[in-house]
């Protein structure tokens, strides 16, 4: 198979949902862990058959986006010639092939 799934009690394995970028303070919730990159539903969506399985079938497809922790992007990402990286805004700054980057 290309995806296997486990039940975990939100009592006992909480802070899990926090592990796999859920905010762990709503029960049930649904994420998918493939190694170190997490993909979790909206916490809006209702945990639901159809959902479930169209959100499983986006995954197997390559059709989600990870998420990554991060602080929110700044309003202004360089300010006096120092520019700043967060998770959100790393590929789109510092990845851009027109550009040399130091990271420091």
């Amino acid at each position: 198979g290309k995806l296997s799934c486990v039940h975990l009690s939100g009592k006992k394995y909480g802070q899990m949902a926090e592990r796999v970028g859920l905010t762990g303070k709503k029960f049930p919730c649904f994420a998918i862990a493939d190694g170190s990159v997490n993909y979790p539903l909206d916490e809006a969506t209702a945990i639901e058959g159809d959902a479930l399985v169209q959100y499983v079938a986006d995954f197997v497809a390559g059709a989600l986006t990870p998420t990554v922790k991060s602080e929110a992007i700044p309003e202004e990402h360089t300010v006096d010639g120092l520019t700043t990286l967060v998770g959100d805004s790393i590929k789109d700054l510092a990845f851009d092939e027109e550009k040399n980057v130091l990271i420091k």
